[in-house]
């Protein structure tokens, strides 16, 4: 029996190292593709860029001190980062010029980043933002929060968090207002699509971290009120909207949005700022996101058909929007449910792809969209109340989606059993 259990043991330990070379040759092979960007008070440093960081680069310091060996085989921002300043020229022996870093509590303390291998000059490291002679703060999050841990309820450092693919890192440097409050600033959507002449409503919404009597840290947003939406025209990956190019300058409201109305079909880049009551220093980042702004009535389609001339450019023809809805009627009908079932239905216009439903309980504002159908009817389930309802056409040509104009806002009153 002792012999059978020895063989066992034997077999056992086999596995296991069979499984933990497998295991090593694996993760030889994988790999981690991150979204970085780089800003400091109204500079974009680095434009939004691609990462790819291999099991080969975990395995570096970068000239750093960071990690190395089989305990440290993970992506963090930390080396995302020092990835990135490579591109730009940095070595293991100037990365230090590039980032500046603290180990003295035992993780990542960045006191300065610098693309152009200046963070021992100011603005970039230790001791001026915004031309004042104050302290700069640098933070970074993913995907628009700083990272906690979920354990230690403690905020991870730059070279401590486990990067995931498709993460979206953001490094910033703002001017140290502590106690006073300093915010990292996102918009509600990465990119938007308007047309000329159309309003155009975007969200700035501020994150932050606070502390408990434990000392954990907590997260939280806040409408960013007050701030200054800029868009200026894109025209290479590094276009930036600052005071200096924007186009157009609108301020924030009390809940964070800002409508923009842009005169001109093309590309835009967003971004915003805001100073804190000093009236010098900078106390949100710089968010980003793009605009591309269509022409009325209009868009290019790609033909499927070869033009019987092939002058080797993309042939389009110019596709009308679809006419507006009308006729929209409701049917509340009768049940002692607490939710109504209502019947809504509309004309048919020509040449429509679908039909997407808005609702709101404001006449005026409020729309969130609540139904797309190919069809002229719809079935919706309300609880008693008040209601306004929109439709409008859309119209599909390939990739390329055309809405219509909104149908005249239709009153529901859903009436309790």
């Amino acid at each position: 029996m002792k012999q059978k259990y020895r063989l066992l043991s034997f077999i056992l330990a086999i596995a296991m190292v069979f499984s933990l070379t497998n295991h090593f040759t694996a993760k030889a092979d994988s790999s981690v593709t991150i979204t970085l960007r780089i800003e400091q008070d109204e500079s974009m440093m680095a434009a939004p860029v691609q990462v790819t960081l291999t099991d080969a680069d975990t395995q570096t310091d970068y000239g750093l001190g960071l990690a190395t060996g089989p305990a440290a085989q993970t992506a963090t921002p930390l080396h995302a980062l020092a990835k990135y300043m490579r591109s730009k020229g940095a070595n293991d022996s100037t990365m230090d010029q590039y980032i500046a870093v603290d180990f003295t509590y035992g993780s990542a303390y960045i006191k300065g980043i610098s693309a152009q291998g200046k963070c021992s000059e100011e603005p970039y490291g230790g001791s001026a933002a915004s031309g004042s002679q104050d302290s700069v703060y640098w933070g970074f999050t993913v995907n628009h929060a700083a990272p906690i841990d979920p354990v230690g309820h403690y905020g991870y450092a730059a070279d401590q968090y486990i990067l995931k693919n498709n993460d979206t890192v953001v490094f910033y440097g703002l001017w140290n207002a502590w106690p006073d409050e300093t915010l990292y600033s996102y918009f509600d959507q990465p990119s938007y699509t308007t047309t000329v002449g159309e309003n155009l409503s975007v969200t700035l919404t501020g994150s932050g971290m606070a502390y408990d009597e434990q000392s954990n840290s907590i997260l939280y947003t806040k409408a960013v009120t007050g701030a200054s939406v800029v868009a200026a025209e894109y025209t290479t990956a590094d276009s930036m909207a600052n005071t200096q190019n924007a186009v157009m300058t609108v301020l924030t409201d009390a809940d964070g949005k800002a409508v923009l109305n842009f005169k001109k079909a093309g590309s835009y880049v967003l971004s915003a700022y805001r100073k804190a009551a000093d009236g010098r220093h900078y106390d949100i980042s710089r968010p980003y996101a793009r605009v591309t702004v269509n022409n009325k009535n209009q868009f290019p389609v790609k033909l499927e058909d070869t033009p019987k001339k092939d002058t080797g450019k993309t042939a389009s023809v110019t596709v009308k929007k679809p006419s507006k809805v009308k006729k929209v009627k409701a049917v509340v009908k009768k049940t002692k449910k607490v939710k109504k079932t209502v019947v809504l239905s509309w004309k048919k216009v020509s040449k429509a792809t679908g039909y997407k439903v808005y609702l709101s309980k404001k006449k005026n504002k409020g729309y969130k969209r609540k139904i797309t159908t190919k069809k002229t009817k719809c079935t919706i389930r309300l609880k008693a109340g008040t209601y306004y309802v929109k439709v409008r056409a859309y119209k599909k040509s390939g990739k390329k989606t055309m809405n219509g104009s909104y149908s005249k806002p239709l009153k529901i009153k859903v009436k309790k059993s």
